[in-house]
């Protein structure tokens, strides 16, 4: 998928969700989605505002906070929050079902290691899942890595 496509993709699902709830598509709105298609991984809501500031933008970190729950609700994007440290977001994109994958997250340092798989994707497709279909999915896994494993042993030897 190009980039004017995702960004396309992005501001009409947020206008589209604002146009229902009788919203404005503020220019800083409008900013803000357009941020978060060129997004690559997760982000939080403060190095969003460190990048729009940096392009020369005038935003506050609470028109970042309000115009990400707008884009959660609008399902531009995720909210993952993998330790007691502050949430990411991600922006959702649109694929295939079969195209999901693992997120392994070390809870010790909260390093985030993702894995492709098709392996669920087939087991969700033999779900019977009723009027529900699927767009992708996420799992999270959660443990320890390697490294934080080896000085935990070096620590207790």
């Amino acid at each position: 998928m190009d980039n004017n496509a995702a960004i396309s993709q992005g501001e009409e699902a947020l206008g589209a969700y604002l146009a229902q709830h009788r919203m404005r598509f503020t220019p800083e709105r409008r900013e803000l989605v357009r941020m978060v298609d060129r997004q690559q991984g997760r982000f939080t809501p403060a190095q969003l505002m460190e990048q729009m500031q940096q392009e020369g933008h005038r935003v506050s970190l609470a028109t970042v906070y309000n115009a990400l729950g707008l884009m959660l609700k609008a399902s531009v994007v995720k909210r993952h929050q993998f330790s007691t440290s502050n949430a990411a977001y991600e922006k959702v994109v649109r694929h295939s079902p079969s195209s999901g994958r693992f997120q392994l997250v070390c809870n010790t340092c909260g390093r985030i290691r993702e894995i492709k798989d098709t392996h669920v994707a087939r087991l969700l497709r033999r779900q019977d899942l009723g009027s529900f279909h699927p767009a992708c999915y996420t799992l999270h896994v959660y443990g320890i890595c390697n490294s934080c494993y080896r000085k935990q042993r070096k620590n207790k030897n």
